[in-house]
């Protein structure tokens, strides 16, 4: 009979999140994006945080729920502040975050540099975006319990050197908030619009 090894899984804690390192391991999760593009809602987003806690994902390190674009309205507030689409997301992007951290999991969001989001861009919508609106935006999303922003260049203009400076400018803005806050960029990620 040939002997058998057992080998225990373990897993080592992570050190909290900081300001400075909101990322102590690599962030795994969901992204609506890929699957769902526009098409998204609340109730989506709720049953897919439920999913990965029941599927055992949230236990195997997946910890994030990233609402893509689309999720906001192409108009700011009277304030300029951004704002859910409440057709789609009627109870608001602060109590969704809340229910996905009810769960054990993070809440992450999108939002980009320049004028427009990349379905504003693409549909030749009215714009929300950071630019000129960082430390607003930042904010905003720290009084919602954000913890990963996905920030997306979709504009065929700009340099590289121009795209670090917006880039970082927001990265700045999220940092100033003092939440711990994943903040992955997207560089020129729209080349022409052609519809």
């Amino acid at each position: 009979v040939p002997a058998t090894t057992e080998v225990a899984a373990t897993t080592a804690a992570a050190p909290d999140p900081t300001v400075e390192e909101p990322a102590p391991l690599p962030p795994l999760g969901w992204n609506s994006w890929n699957t769902f593009y526009c098409n998204i809602n609340e109730q989506m987003v709720r049953e897919t945080a439920d999913a990965m806690v029941s599927s055992g994902m949230a236990a195997a390190g997946y910890q994030y729920g990233v609402v893509d674009d689309c999720w906001m309205q192409d108009t700011g507030d009277a304030s300029g502040n951004l704002r859910a689409r409440t057709d789609r997301f009627p109870s608001g992007m602060k109590a969704l975050g809340d229910y996905i951290h009810a769960r054990g999991l993070k809440f992450g969001i999108y939002h980009a540099p320049r004028e427009k989001t990349c379905n504003q861009y693409f549909a030749n919508l009215p714009g929300t975006s950071s630019n000129g609106n960082e430390t607003r935006d930042a904010n905003l999303f720290a009084s919602w319990g954000v913890d990963y922003v996905k920030h997306d260049w979709c504009d065929p203009r700009g340099t590289a050197t121009e795209q670090a400076a917006l880039f970082k400018k927001f990265g700045d803005a999220l940092k100033a908030t003092g939440r711990p806050i994943v903040y992955s960029i997207n560089p020129n990620s729209a080349h022409s619009n052609t519809a």
